[in-house]
């Protein structure tokens, strides 16, 4: 049995090889990678059946309780490439409506990296954007913003670093966002915008109404409330 861990931070998921049995014998040394990622901090977890040979009723079991746990971190856990047999074991138990399963992990990791990162922060929450602001980005971040809204965040943070490349369809929901927090007493302020992406927001005028800041620091001091 044997059990690789890839950690891909700056998207905030990792990659969990699973090479032999996951059963009643190997479950505690998955739990415990598992565990590791988890204790960092990271929220998404793929599991790669790609090389597993079986899987019983205890390493079910493992999967739900890891599930669980990823599940108060705010994340989700993935199951890639599973072998006829396993995801016919799967599918054919009542847990398959609780699992993700996905064809492969390149499959997840497209998901993963297209989604974006959130931290709730005191008075804002703040949303690490993926690598491209377009249409698939969309819908995982009105989800997380929708979300942040719910829990009564009215102050909300876009962190550019990530993002090389931003379309017509992400320039309309920053403007649509930043009208529905405004007239709820708030804000949408913009972070670590590039140099690029700042060109295409002038030309279509929304800096106008958006603020572009080089650090949260900044942000908390100008907008802020004081009792942050």
């Amino acid at each position: 049995m044997a059990v690789v861990l890839q950690n891909h931070d700056q998207a905030n998921y990792s990659v969990l090889v699973i090479d032999g049995k996951f059963n009643a014998v190997t479950v505690s040394e998955i739990r415990k990678a598992a565990d590791c990622v988890a204790g960092l901090g990271i929220k998404n977890l793929v599991l790669d059946f790609s090389k597993t040979s079986m899987l019983d009723s205890a390493g079910i079991g493992c999967i739900i309780s890891i599930q669980k746990q990823f599940g108060t971190l705010s994340g989700k856990v993935y199951l890639a490439s599973l072998s006829p047999n396993i995801s016919a074991l799967l599918k054919s138990s009542a847990v398959s409506k609780v699992l993700n399963l996905i064809p492969s992990v390149s499959d997840a990791e497209s998901m993963l990296n297209a989604g974006v990162i959130r931290y709730e922060r005191g008075f804002y929450a703040l949303f690490k954007l993926p690598a491209e602001f377009s249409l698939n980005a969309v819908k995982p971040l009105r989800q997380s913003v929708d979300e942040s809204k719910g829990k009564g965040y009215v102050n909300m943070v876009f962190d550019f670093e990530r993002c090389k490349a931003i379309t017509s369809v992400g320039i309309g929901l920053l403007v649509n966002l930043h009208k529905d927090l405004s007239a709820n007493g708030g804000g949408l302020y913009l972070l670590n915008v590039s140099e690029e992406i700042r060109s295409i927001m002038q030309a279509t005028n929304i800096l106008t109404v958006l603020q572009v800041f080089t650090s949260i620091e900044e942000i908390e001091e100008k907008v802020m409330p004081k009792s942050l």
